[in-house]
């Protein structure tokens, strides 16, 4: 698989587990397993952060429109 196919798969699957409402943290910790060790970089940029978060919001609130994440990048962990 081509490197840019590979992000294109990592993605798809990052979106797919957003839709789920999953958050960032667990989609990392998804995709690391399933051989995708480089997912945090990727997770970490900010429009793709927003974009995954919007989407898990949107499925934690039953389909309901999703708020515009806010521009200041803040990335949800648990330390």
């Amino acid at each position: 698989m081509r490197r840019d196919e590979r992000i294109a798969a990592m993605l798809d699957r990052a979106r797919e587990l957003a839709r789920q409402g999953h958050r960032a943290p667990m989609i990392e910790a998804v995709l690391a397993a399933n051989g995708f060790p480089e997912a945090p970089e990727w997770i970490d940029q900010p429009h793709i952060y927003r974009e995954l978060k919007a989407l898990a919001d949107e499925a934690r609130k039953g389909g309901q429109a999703a708020p515009q994440a806010p521009d200041n990048h803040k990335r949800e962990q648990g330390n």
